[in-house]
């Protein structure tokens, strides 16, 4: 059975953004297709955030940070964000 290649999808984060955020972090050289799995991973990672968002806010029109914080504080593989989000122990 013959596989066909993945469909190529329109990037929204360009890789020249992810690149500059990269080597702001010392990571030294990077591999030239790495920005663009990067991004594509960073995609996923805010279409998760923002469904879990969404279903926190329920029927509302308007996502608030409140929902944000609620998503965050339920979610264990979120437990890295409560402090950027003012939702940490620092609040």
């Amino acid at each position: 059975q013959t596989r066909m290649p993945p469909k190529k999808r329109k990037q929204k984060i360009p890789d020249t953004k992810i690149r500059n955020v990269m080597e702001g972090e010392d990571i030294g050289k990077m591999g030239k297709g790495t920005p663009t799995v990067v991004g594509a991973v960073v995609e996923e990672f805010i279409r998760d955030l923002v469904a879990r968002v969404a279903t926190e806010a329920g029927n509302t029109q308007t996502l608030t940070l409140d929902h944000l914080r609620t998503a965050i504080e339920k979610e264990e593989h979120f437990d890295f964000l409560p402090d950027v989000v003012g939702g940490g122990k620092n609040k």
